[in-house]
């Protein structure tokens, strides 16, 4: 956590820490013309997408859209009647998507009698990991999904929020490359859906992550761009956000003062219960973040600000007005 005292501290010594980055330019993560079908019910549609690392996508569409069965394909556990996919570049198979992708179900699979540790290790276990890896990695996967403290407690017993988390758990301990979350914050109250909003945003610096919601409020606030997905049809909704401007919340709450002398920060607009309007200079946000991740900063909340995605969506779905 950031001392207590000012935001400075997070800025003071930039290196040796993990940093959020910017999407790269290429995709990590391809797909083109992909089709399902059901008997003659059509799921996917010519479907395609990319995904590239640092950048966490909405998938949005309503429920029995087929954005389960996109994510499916994708993770590699059925195969399209059409189409393609890449990873990194090359033509990618469903061992390698099941390798390098980690899937979160809408209900995650877990057995109520196994501790968080042991079915985590299963996890592991299943997805291949190496034995002199497995302990390391499960102990990894615990602490980055704030897991550790009820690692001896059943599955069963466990509260949604926690309940989430694990199936998170389960979907990264193989340290895959590709996160796909599949309606992940249903059932969460409102303290669960900030913590799990965090989370997705932290593990954003070293994945590409495509996120499907029937919901447009949490597509908004913790997604960078959205894909609408209706009737099987893919179309592109664009970015969330206004360009270069976010809002913020972190704990301890700090002065303005502190967060305009973090870099690549431009101006910062104060908000109630701690949050911040927070706009950036021209590539600034890495930056920021960066000099934020480097000081231990507990990040509450990042998310788009200011974008007018419902009615985007109306308009891509034919829906009526809201």
């Amino acid at each position: 956590m950031v001392a207590p005292n000012s935001v400075r501290t997070m800025r003071a010594s930039p290196h040796g820490s993990p940093a959020l980055t910017e999407p790269a330019e290429s995709p990590l993560l391809r797909a083109e013309g992909l089709s399902v079908r059901y008997g003659r019910q059509v799921a996917l549609r010519e479907v395609s997408l990319s995904l590239r690392r640092g950048e966490v996508v909405g998938l949005l569409g309503a429920n029995g859209a087929g954005k389960s069965t996109a994510l499916a394909v994708l993770a590699g556990l059925q195969v399209p009647r059409s189409g393609r996919l890449w990873l990194d570049g090359r033509v990618a198979i469903p061992r390698a998507l099941r390798a390098r992708s980690g899937l979160l179900p809408h209900r995650p699979p877990l057995h109520p009698e196994l501790t968080v540790r042991q079915a985590v290790a299963h996890a592991a276990a299943v997805a291949g990991v190496p034995r002199r890896e497995r302990a390391d990695a499960v102990t990894d996967t615990l602490a980055r999904c704030d897991l550790a403290t009820v690692h001896a407690r059943r599955a069963g017993n466990l509260s949604q929020g926690y309940r989430q988390r694990l199936g998170l758990a389960l979907a990264l301990v193989h340290r895959p490359e590709v996160l796909l979350l599949d309606e992940p914050t249903v059932g969460l109250d409102p303290r669960q859906l900030a913590r799990f909003r965090a989370l997705v945003r932290e593990l954003a610096a070293g994945h590409a992550i495509l996120l499907s919601s029937h919901a447009l409020a949490e597509v908004r606030r913790t997604c960078d761009r959205v894909l609408v997905l209706h009737e099987g049809r893919l179309t592109e909704a664009g970015e969330t956000a206004t360009a270069g401007r976010r809002l913020l919340r972190l704990a301890p709450v700090p002065a303005a003062s502190d967060l305009l002398a973090l870099p690549g920060v431009a101006s910062v607009e104060p908000l109630p219960e701690g949050y911040w309007h927070v706009t950036f200079k021209a590539d600034g946000e890495a930056a920021c973040l960066a000099a934020l991740a480097a000081g231990g900063s507990r990040l509450e909340e990042w998310a788009p600000a200011g974008a007018d995605l419902e009615r985007r969506f109306l308009a891509l779905t034919g829906s009526g007005a809201a």
